[in-house]
């Protein structure tokens, strides 16, 4: 027993200890033990969720940069295919040249072409030229399709149609020759605004 302090004050600190001790030996089973488990649990689902959010993110910002790649791609094309429709430059020599190939894949020739004026707009001009051509019904409504058909915008407007005076001279005299009048008008994008200006200073 000489193990024990014999002085009130040591047993005092003595209790405390061993209380202190007693204690944390009850937390350590009763708490700490059940909830070690759960903790460590929790602790990997939080690590989880951060790995699948930034592979998530990663995925997204791929997928993001694949997107507008792919939008860049198509508008691309679109204004490809819009400078074929509406060129940046005045073409009317290959315009013309289109037209006179609409013509003799119907079976006509063109008897007269002639500029009709131009409309300057903001973002494109507008060109107009009068066409005359001779020839059966069917034959002209095959050229106006053939120029619709043209890759670039091409619009036949203002048709007029009267029996012509001249011969036929197809394979079946009974049809009757008409002379056609119409106007095309076709579109020349601006380059820039610069050009416009320019255009409007000469």
């Amino acid at each position: 027993m000489a193990l024990l302090p014999t002085n009130r004050n040591d047993q005092y600190k003595l209790l405390v200890a061993f209380v202190f001790v007693a204690a944390a030996g009850l937390y350590f089973q009763y708490v700490w033990t059940p909830n070690a488990g759960t903790i460590a649990a929790l602790s990997a689902h939080v690590d989880s969720l951060d790995a699948m959010n930034g592979r998530a993110k990663t995925d997204v910002e791929r997928g993001s940069l694949d997107k507008l790649r792919a939008e860049s791609g198509e508008f691309a094309n679109e204004v490809d295919i819009m400078r074929q429709l509406v060129p940046t430059g005045n073409e009317v020599p290959a315009l013309l040249e289109s037209v006179s190939t609409a013509a003799r894949r119907a079976g006509l020739d063109i008897s007269g072409v002639s500029p009709d004026g131009t409309i300057q707009g903001d973002q494109f001009d507008t060109y107009r030229y009068k066409i005359a051509v001779t020839g059966p019904y069917h034959k002209i409504g095959e050229f106006l399709t053939n120029i619709g058909e043209l890759r670039r915008i091409v619009a036949p407007i203002n048709l007029s149609l009267n029996l012509s005076s001249a011969q036929n001279k197809g394979n079946d005299p009974t049809v009757r020759l008409l002379d056609a009048t119409f106007d095309i008008q076709t579109y020349v994008a601006h380059t820039s605004p610069g050009a416009a200006r320019a255009k409007e200073g000469q």
